[in-house]
């Protein structure tokens, strides 16, 4: 027998790419909303740009949940979810 994978790739191997561009999009419009912001003195573009890392944050910890990765596929209570990512208690 030999070994081979038909081509096969995975969802998050897939999506791998799709990721990065939604980060690079979503820090580039945080960047543009905060200087428009500022050079049109608009506090609510200001504040809302300020919401925009906490999407961001999250996309790039999506990672932490691909397939292969120390929690994929497993159950786990929340404490050894956390030990598993190496995240404070």
């Amino acid at each position: 027998m030999h070994a081979h994978d038909h081509g096969r790739t995975t969802a998050a191997a897939r999506s791998r790419g799709a990721l990065g561009t939604t980060l690079g999009l979503t820090v580039a419009f945080m960047l543009v909303e905060f200087a428009a912001g500022l050079w049109t003195g608009s506090l609510a573009l200001v504040a809302d740009a300020g919401f925009d890392p906490v999407a961001a944050g999250s996309l790039a910890a999506s990672k932490a949940f691909d397939l292969g990765s120390s929690v994929s596929g497993r159950v786990l209570t929340a404490p050894e979810m956390r030990q598993a990512l190496q995240l404070k208690p």
